[in-house]
């Protein structure tokens, strides 16, 4: 019997050797005070309670109390075995924390994108709406210029200033009268008045500077037309008349530059006279300004006979008879 017995136990140690781990064992220990799980090849038990295990992570020898041991499959202990010495659940929520700050980390990312995105977006928006305005800026300029370019068009708004100067001047002539129970009405409606001579100054400025330019052109023009004509007779006739419209255009400049010119004294004492009663509106201060407003009166009288000489000269050349080579006209396009 003994015999036998030696013989079994000698073949189950040598199928043990022939294949090798097959008659290991393999445990998951946990550590209840911890939390923490081993998992071994290794382990001793002790009557104590306490065991004693090889980590299978770390190759340490760890000792444990109070443990709970549980026998696992060689599978198990692969696949956790590199986890050994582990808290699970400390693991579980370090790893959840982590996930928690990445999307965290990720939305502040993402919201940043989106801020830097609708930032850019209105940038962009403001520059298109700086070019836009730039734009119509710029037409409204040209619509502005070319509406100068036609004679009448001056000379509508040359009338329209010379009414402007005798509104300007009566009104402050109401404001200096000694009469004048109402100081501060006056002296507001002075200072419209003013404002819309200032607009019509500007306004004449722009429109003698677009008629200059608008020569040039035009007798651009009009040379460019004569020299595609071959006919004696309408050559003689066209340059003549470029002539005769040349010498009443540099009149016209002329004028224009004069009037413009005059314009600004005659402002140049209305501001002054707004500067001074600003201080103190009173009758004292009205009564001192005797001599600028004598002198206002008689800038703007001198403003109006210019401007009356500058449509003097604008009728003259639109009276002027339309013999012309083919394709010109006699005065500067209305565009």
């Amino acid at each position: 019997m003994s015999t036998n017995r030696a013989t079994l136990i000698g073949a189950g140690l040598l199928v043990c050797v022939l294949f090798g781990s097959g008659c290991a064992n393999y445990y998951k220990v946990r550590d209840p005070q911890s939390g923490r799980v081993y998992y071994t090849q290794d382990l001793k038990q002790r009557t104590s309670g306490t065991v004693t295990l090889k980590d299978g992570k770390s190759g340490d020898e760890v000792s444990v109390q109070n443990s709970e041991v549980k026998k696992i499959t060689k599978d198990q202990y692969d696949s956790a075995r590199m986890t050994s010495g582990q808290n699970p659940q400390a693991e579980a929520e370090k790893k959840a924390l982590a996930e928690k700050q990445a999307a965290e980390a990720k939305a502040a990312q993402q919201k940043a994108e989106q801020q830097a995105a609708e930032a850019r977006a209105a940038q962009e928006k403001a520059a298109a709406d700086a070019k836009a305005a730039e734009t119509k800026a710029a037409q409204a300029k040209a619509a502005q210029a070319k509406a100068a370019n036609s004679p009448q068009q001056f000379r509508t708004s040359l009338l329209a200033g010379k009414a402007q100067v005798d509104r300007t001047l009566q009104s402050l002539t109401a404001l200096t009268s000694p009469t004048q129970a109402d100081l501060q009405t006056a002296y507001k409606n002075f200072g419209q008045q003013v404002d819309l001579m200032k607009q019509h100054a500007s306004q004449a400025k722009v429109d003698s500077d677009a008629m200059r330019q608008s020569r040039e052109a035009y007798f651009a023009k009009w040379d460019q037309r004569v020299a595609q004509t071959d006919n004696p007779t309408i050559r003689a006739e066209a340059d003549a008349m470029r002539t005769r419209l040349r010498t009443e255009q540099e009149k016209l400049i002329a004028d224009a530059a004069l009037t413009k010119e005059t314009y600004d004294p005659f402002i140049t004492d209305l501001e002054d006279t707004q500067k001074f009663l600003a201080g103190g509106l009173t009758n004292d201060a009205v009564a001192a300004l005797g001599p600028t407003v004598k002198k206002a009166q008689e800038n703007g009288k001198l403003l109006k006979q210019r401007i009356d000489t500058l449509i003097a000269d604008i009728d003259s050349i639109a009276g002027k008879p339309a013999t012309q080579p083919s394709g010109a006209t006699a005065t500067p396009p209305k565009e």
